[in-house]
C-alpha cells in the first residue's frame, strides 16, 4: 500500500456515510418485516402473521410501498453514523497499520487486524444505543 491509494478522511466520511445510507434504504423493508414480525408474536394471543412472506404481502396489500419504509428517517440517523464510523475507523487503522512492520509485509494481516479495531470501535459506541433502541 502506497500513500498514494489514501483517500482524504473527509471523502471517506463522505463515502461512508452515503454507503451507509444506501445499505439502510435497501435493508430497511426487512428490518420492518422482522419487527412487525416479532411484534406481532410477542404481544397477541393469536399471531397477526404467519411468516415473513405473510408480513410482505399484508404490507404490501394495506400499505403499499410506503408501508415498508415507515420509519426510515430514525433508522438513518443511528445506521448512516454507524457504518461511517466502522468504515473511516476501518480505513485509518488499515493506513496507520501498513506503515508497521509485519502489516506492511501482510497485507492480510493489515487488513484482519484493521477490521478487528474498527469493529471494536464501532461495538463500545453504538452496541449500547442499539441495545437500547431495541
Amino acid at each position: 500500500m502506497s500513500a498514494d491509494d489514501t483517500l482524504p478522511i473527509w471523502k471517506t466520511v463522505v463515502a461512508s456515510n452515503v454507503s451507509g445510507a444506501f445499505a439502510r434504504f435497501v435493508c430497511h423493508p426487512l428490518d420492518t418485516c422482522k419487527a412487525r414480525l416479532q411484534a406481532s408474536s410477542s404481544t397477541a394471543v393469536t399471531t397477526m402473521y404467519e411468516n415473513v412472506w405473510h408480513v410482505l404481502r399484508q404490507t404490501w396489500r394495506q400499505e403499499g410501498l410506503a408501508g415498508f419504509y415507515r420509519g426510515i428517517g430514525v433508522s438513518l440517523v443511528g445506521s448512516a453514523p454507524a457504518t461511517c464510523l466502522y468504515l473511516t475507523s476501518y480505513e485509518q487503522s488499515k493506513d496507520w497499520l501498513a506503515q508497521l512492520g509485519p502489516f506492511a509485509t501482510y497485507p492480510t494481516l493489515c487488513h484482519l487486524t484493521a477490521g478487528l479495531l474498527a469493529e471494536a470501535l464501532s461495538s463500545v459506541l453504538w452496541v449500547p444505543l442499539d441495545v437500547t433502541q431495541e
